[in-house]
């Protein structure tokens, strides 16, 4: 996947998307041609309160047009008290969308902890369960 980076940890940015403070449908605008991946880890977040800032995100249009997702290690508990995982909380979410999504990197909270640059050009690779992300600042 290739695109322009935005995002951050999810726990902030997701009250702030469709607000002035966090209008991804404006940055995209900005590079129509190279496209928009979404980046964002779960600091606190349980699995329901994930669900909840997922769909609000879904009902605000914000993963209409993504090139594509990479989202963070949890630093969360991966499962609440009803029994309900991380990762079936993504899914339940994200399952339907046909953009590549990209699970458990080494962004956010959790060492080791490597740094997107919202703005950047990005080409993100995946082989062997082995990601590659190289950003350009061009």
């Amino acid at each position: 996947m290739r695109g322009r980076l935005i995002g951050g940890c999810l726990d902030t940015i997701g009250h702030l998307f469709g607000s002035c403070y966090f209008d991804i449908e404006r940055f995209s605008g900005r590079y129509p041609e190279q496209g928009t991946i979404l980046y964002f880890e779960n600091a606190e977040l349980s699995p329901p309160a994930l669900i909840r800032v997922l769909l609000s995100m879904r009902f605000k249009g914000v993963f209409d047009n993504l090139a594509g997702l990479l989202i963070g290690r949890s630093s969360a508990e991966c499962v609440d008290s009803s029994g309900l995982s991380y990762q079936e909380a993504l899914i339940s979410v994200l399952g339907g969308y046909d953009f590549p999504i990209i699970y458990d990197l080494d962004i956010g909270h959790q060492p080791p902890n490597l740094t997107l640059v919202n703005g950047a050009f990005a080409s993100v690779t995946l082989d062997h369960k082995i990601a590659t992300i190289t950003q350009s600042f061009i």
